[in-house]
């Protein structure tokens, strides 16, 4: 069992972005009574892995900014300016995190 502030520093997000995932219902929370809200909800190891290997699924055969600007040869700022130009689309977001198709950057080379 693991409180949020583990689970958020697992996943290396903020600890209200696991409280929205878990009012999503994409991650699921045991409660224990307690005083603060924050502190009495925990996410049993095994739901915490179950969401990690969803998350793999989604994002299999997708990059990340820094991977799609690597493989185009430029700094991840350019990739932000073609999303902005209307050149490339984000294939999945998922929190704060764009992914991008891999074919794409066949476009930009």
């Amino acid at each position: 069992m693991k409180s949020l502030d583990q689970v958020a520093q697992d996943l290396g997000v903020h600890k209200n972005t696991i409280m929205k995932l878990i009012r999503n219902g994409d991650l699921d929370a045991i409660t224990i009574k307690g005083g603060n809200p924050a502190n009495k909800l925990f996410v049993m190891k095994d739901e915490l892995e179950r969401y990690e290997t969803g998350k793999e699924l989604e994002t299999s055969g997708l990059l990340t900014k820094q991977e799609f600007a690597h493989k185009c040869g430029v700094v991840p700022k350019t990739v932000d300016s073609w999303v902005c130009k209307g050149r490339l689309q984000k294939a999945k977001m998922i929190g704060r995190c764009a992914y991008y198709n891999e074919e794409d950057t066949k476009e930009f080379l």
